[in-house]
């Protein structure tokens, strides 16, 4: 297409003008310029638009710039010569021209190719991240009022999001009662409550807005944002004084909903796009809008890394290039690690921190575990501590998922993530098992006296002939059992 664009514009003799500019003919000389054939002409202006595009194709617009700009200001050297000394044209501008169509042309359709790809690989990830699917957000913002409703006890919660005219329309409600309410089309207080959360969207703040002066009730609007980004509001009706200590909680519970209707936007959203969609500005809000339900669905899994924070057993996080990607207070409290030392410390100077006589070589456990995939267990005694350290060194694996395909279409085994470290205090545990044992022991030495004087005195008694048939029997019982 650039080559015949080039020889439809050389041909009506529109680059005259601009052929002229390159094209010296001596003053006093009365040859006539000459020119290639036609043919041969179309040929050389299509030859250079196919080698153009081979160019910019392999190795991109960046470095073919550089040889290009070189081609051309060559070949407008050698048509300034050619034509002063030969008086010969050799078509510099209809080449020009079908080599910067050529070459832009070419560059659109990678830019489109690599948008494409970005927005594929950007909703496969965020739907593959999702807890939930965006049809089921009606429900996730129910459970979120539900929330709600066991700490504010409202009379009503309504989560409204945005259509695509910017009016607000309801995608959950929860209300104390199940009366129905009038035509929130023509009752005021409604009215009045949508232009709350509209204020509340256009400033975003959180606003309590009293019902009357006589009672305690309020309307709280709250705007629904993530990643900087505005979907909806919350407006809850409250028969008590909203206190300040509830902010946090709606803000966050806040935060929940929004990232739930960006997922259910995302959803709904048209998966197609067109050849020049990187060239679109709505294109481009919807490729940002994946980005932020991907951030979202990130921000929820991490609730599963912070919550190592609160167990009792220490737990660290290792790469498989030996960097610490997570260390949780109570290992760090074993190892004796200070807050500054947890971020420069590697996962090997961590474990080279429980060395004792039966683990004198992590280097030798972490290839166990890399090689075999089981987990590595030991027992660690600190004399100089009196502590017992119970240690467990595993491989975690990644998830299979669409990317991990076999040769034969079937899904393959998980791949290695990471490395994790547990420690747990099995000091006490030890000290009751010592008890217990001895207890054991305790017990059995004091039975066994008492029990031995029993049974041979009981043997005694039933060989004497003299005793009675009833009390011979009952020694005879004692002695059996």
């Amino acid at each position: 297409m650039a080559g015949l664009l080039s020889v439809a514009l050389w041909w009506a003799g529109l680059l005259s003008p601009l052929q002229s500019a390159f094209i010296m003919l001596p003053r006093d000389s009365d040859q006539v310029l000459n020119a290639p054939t036609f043919w041969n002409s179309v040929a050389l202006i299509f030859a250079v638009s196919f080698a153009v595009a081979v160019d910019v194709g392999r190795f991109g617009s960046r470095r073919a710039l550089f040889y290009l700009s070189g081609g051309f200001l060559g070949l407008a050297a050698f048509s300034l010569f050619a034509s002063w000394f030969f008086s010969f044209d050799i078509l510099l501008v209809p080449i020009a021209v079908a080599a910067s169509i050529s070459g832009i042309t070419i560059h659109l359709k990678r830019l489109g190719d690599r948008d494409t790809a970005l927005t594929g690989k950007l909703r496969a990830a965020s739907a593959r991240f999702e807890s939930a699917q965006g049809h089921d957000a009606e429900n996730c913002l129910l459970r979120g009022l539900q929330l709600l409703d066991t700490v504010l006890s409202p009379s009503e919660a309504v989560v409204f999001r945005r259509d695509r005219d910017g009016h607000l329309i309801s995608s959950a409600r929860l209300r104390a009662t199940q009366n129905t309410l009038p035509d929130t089309g023509r009752n005021s207080a409604w009215r009045d409550a949508i232009k709350l959360c509209e204020r509340a969207m256009a400033g975003v703040e959180l606003l309590v807005e009293k019902v009357d002066a006589e009672s305690a009730g309020a309307n709280v609007a709250l705007p629904l944002r993530h990643e900087g980004r505005t979907v909806g509001a919350l407006l809850i009706r409250v028969t008590r004084e909203f206190e300040d200590e509830d902010r946090a909680l709606l803000t966050a519970v806040g935060g929940q909903m929004a990232r739930s209707l960006q997922r259910e936007e995302a959803h709904k959203s048209n998966g197609k796009r067109s050849v020049l969609g990187f060239l679109s500005t709505s294109e481009t809000d919807r490729q940002l809008e994946s980005l932020d339900v991907l951030r979202g669905a990130l921000l929820e899994q991490s609730v599963g890394l912070n919550a190592l924070g609160e167990l009792s057993e220490g737990v660290a996080l290792g790469y498989l290039d030996g960097r610490t990607a997570y260390v949780n207070e109570a290992l760090a409290k074993f190892a004796n690690l200070e807050h500054e030392d947890i971020t420069n410390i590697t996962f090997f100077e961590l474990l080279d921190r429980f060395r004792t006589d039966v683990f004198d070589q992590p280097a030798i456990a972490v290839r166990r575990v890399l090689q075999t995939g089981e987990a590595y267990e030991r027992d660690l005694h600190f004399a100089d501590r009196n502590a017992t350290y119970g240690l467990r060194i595993a491989l975690v694996l990644a998830g299979a998922d669409d990317d991990m395909k076999a040769p034969d279409n079937q899904v393959a085994s998980a791949k290695p993530l990471c490395l994790a470290l547990v420690i747990k205090d099995l000091t006490l545990l030890k000290e009751y098992d010592a008890l217990r044992s001895d207890m054991l022991s305790l017990m059995s030495h004091e039975l066994r006296t008492p029990l031995t004087s029993i049974n041979g005195f009981a043997e005694l008694l039933t060989r004497e002939q003299e005793l009675p048939e009833q009390a011979k029997e009952f020694v005879t019982i004692i002695a059996n059992e």
